[in-house]
């Protein structure tokens, strides 16, 4: 099957819509199955990546007006999560499909910023749409619809009368975990006595430096003995200032861009970060 993802990462996103889409993407590619992405160029937008992993991308070019549309005053707080209107954004991906040779089997699109006037559009040149949500708070037009949150039934059942037609995958057995973490999960300690090893990671948007912030904190308390590792993307505003910390402590340790995450994971005993998908992978090990 030809699959396409129409997902974004930034520095404004953060990236943990992109890596489950990524992990789901991976698994049906060894399934033999035709993958590519659409993604918009956005500041830290991790299209290297993408390539990296043996996808194709497409790249929609950042808007000249983007700034200007930051000023406006949005419909939804996820409008500025792309850089033209939502049905603009339809017809832009709608025309790199119809480049393509064949049909489109699949269209999955995990993104706050489109909704089911962006699907039904899609859906006009497109075989089927699958989406990712996990807001539970807005109209899909979708064949699927995967919410991997903790009783994420409830939130549509109060919400959101069900999709006629559309296969609901809700709940946490749904969670696209990287292979990496279901294979070290039985080396996973149940049970930490003592604090030695500390991972700090806020994702891929910490615009209010909550990295920098928690390690000065853990600076003060002046812990030689404690082992603490430090994951930024390499677009992290305050990179520099989070390096100069890193590099007054022999005990502090900074990974910086892409990382496997896992093995970090594995090894904390206390990790301090943000919400999302990254919650799934913590729990995980």
């Amino acid at each position: 099957m030809k699959i396409f993802f129409r997902v974004d990462s930034s520095i404004k996103i953060g990236s943990g819509h992109l890596f489950r889409c990524l992990t789901l993407a991976t698994e049906l590619k060894k399934n033999g199955h035709c993958i590519s992405f659409i993604c918009e160029e956005q500041e830290g937008y991790l299209g290297e990546l993408i390539v990296k992993k043996g996808f194709h991308l497409y790249i929609l070019p950042l808007s000249k007006e983007y700034s200007s549309k930051d000023c406006e005053i949005p419909e939804s707080k996820y409008d500025d999560w792309i850089s033209v209107s939502e049905i603009e954004d339809a017809f832009r991906t709608i025309e790199i499909i119809k480049g393509c040779e064949g049909n489109v089997d699949w269209m999955i699109v995990d993104h706050y910023a489109l909704n089911a006037p962006w699907e039904k559009e899609l859906s006009l040149y497109v075989d089927n749409i699958m989406v990712i949500d996990d807001l539970a708070d807005r109209n899909h037009e979708c064949s699927i619809l995967l919410n991997q949150n903790l009783h994420a039934d409830l939130y549509y059942k109060d919400n959101n009368p069900p999709i006629k037609g559309c296969r609901h995958l809700l709940g946490l057995k749904y969670a696209m975990l990287d292979a990496s973490y279901r294979n070290l999960r039985n080396e996973a300690s149940l049970q930490r006595d003592k604090v030695k090893n500390i991972l700090i990671y806020f994702g891929g948007a910490d615009q209010d430096n909550l990295t920098g912030r928690t390690l000065n904190t853990i600076v003060d308390l002046d812990r030689s003995d404690l082992t603490v590792n430090v994951v930024i993307p390499s677009s992290h505003v305050n990179s520099q200032d989070i390096e100069e910390i890193v590099s007054n402590h022999t005990n502090i340790y900074l990974h910086k861009g892409y990382v496997e995450m896992a093995p970090l994971i594995l090894e904390a005993d206390l990790a301090i970060g943000a919400g999302g998908s990254s919650n799934w992978e913590r729990c995980c090990l």
